[in-house]
């Protein structure tokens, strides 16, 4: 059986999905610099683990000179590459793994750029600009999971970029009934995604309020799906514009409740606020479970959603845009019925999770046949 050793978060649950799948074709490691937070993996046939490093999941989101610790860990990359002896060393993320890739000397050497790597992590200076080039050009073949990623990451390379997007089960993710967590019958609008700035999960929690007052008479709930580092920022947020009662944080879930939770939602919104949000996972994810969308237009977002028939896109950082959107929403069942519906068809026919699958498998294929 042929072997692929992946340069990835293991606690990723892009990278589970995909680790999870393959390893029932190939032989399949994941080198991972945190350790794993669970045992997700233990039950699958062909793969092992490398995640006994020392260092915590957060240095992959430190500063770059901080990060510079982690060349500490080439040493423990070549030793697990003998060890494994991998026929392919695939990289999940441009910068943090692909620079350890880098000094690894390894190849066939591929990497999958995500979106902060080629959108912010060159913009913070010369050096890491150098950086980003330097393991872009070590690389034997580079992907993208869009094709607006894909042209940002062009301008750093002279290579071709070849896309192979995020997929979705929709056999998973699909409408169902659930017991919504909120009393009486309100219309839920809300997000599952982290709590982070770059998510504009503030401009939702503004526009909320907008809509609220301007829809008095209207039975609303905002319900915020995720952990994340803005959470305590946002709660403050809701009592100090007087929501409190009205806003439910649920923290971080398990990822087998997401789909219970994005089934919870009448209106699904996402107002990320940076290009480097650059696929919208949690927009199909959305659109899968038959959830009208409102989305900004960030270059990532507006690829995955037609305008106005699966969703509607408005300018980033307005928080009174998002809330105009929510209100024709609100106002017509119809407009939210048909939205869904077409969202769903939509990811069935562009990104269903087996066809995505098998388009990283041709990629695979085409060189270990």
């Amino acid at each position: 059986m042929k072997k692929i050793l992946l340069l990835a978060d293991v606690n990723s649950p892009h990278i589970q999905k995909w680790a999870g799948s393959l390893s029932a074709y190939y032989h399949i490691g994941v080198f991972s610099i945190g350790k794993s937070y669970t045992t997700w993996h233990q039950e699958l046939p062909n793969f092992e683990l490398f995640d006994e490093h020392g260092f915590n999941t957060d240095i992959f989101y430190k500063k770059t000179f901080e990060k510079i610790s982690m060349l500490r860990l080439i040493p423990s990359l070549r030793k697990v590459i003998r060890k494994f002896k991998p026929d392919i060393v695939h990289a999940h993320y441009a910068t943090s793994y692909g620079f350890l890739g880098l000094f690894a000397g390894f190849h066939p050497f591929w990497i999958s750029v995500w979106g902060a790597d080629v959108y912010d992590f060159p913009e913070e200076g010369f050096l890491q600009k150098r950086i980003l080039i330097a393991n872009l050009k070590n690389a034997d073949r580079i992907f993208s999971t869009s094709k607006s990623m894909a042209v940002q990451t062009k301008k750093f390379t002279k290579k071709d970029v070849e896309c192979v997007p995020f997929g979705i089960n929709t056999s998973v993710f699909k409408p169902v009934e659930v017991k919504k967590i909120v009393d009486g019958n309100p219309l839920v609008i809300g997000m599952v995604k982290t709590m982070q700035e770059k998510y504009g999960v503030e401009y939702l929690i503004r526009a909320f309020k907008m809509v609220r007052e301007k829809m008095p008479g209207t039975q609303m709930k905002l319900l915020l799906v995720g952990g994340g580092p803005q959470r305590e920022y946002l709660e403050q947020l809701t009592v100090d514009l007087g929501l409190k009662q009205d806003v439910i944080f649920t923290g971080e879930i398990p990822f087998s409740k997401v789909v219970e939770y994005h089934n919870q939602l009448d209106i699904a919104v996402y107002p990320s606020t940076l290009d480097s949000e650059s696929f919208g996972v949690s927009i199909l994810e959305s659109g899968a479970c038959g959830k009208p969308v409102v989305v900004s237009d960030v270059a990532g977002l507006k690829e995955v959603v037609v305008e106005n028939k699966t969703g509607i896109i408005v300018p980033r950082k307005n928080a009174g845009a998002v809330a105009d959107a929510i209100m024709k929403l609100i106002g017509d069942e119809h407009l939210r019925k048909s939205l869904g519906e077409n969202a769903r068809a939509h990811v069935q026919r562009e990104y269903e999770w087996n066809d995505c699958l098998k388009l990283m498998m041709e990629k695979y294929n085409s060189f270990l046949k």
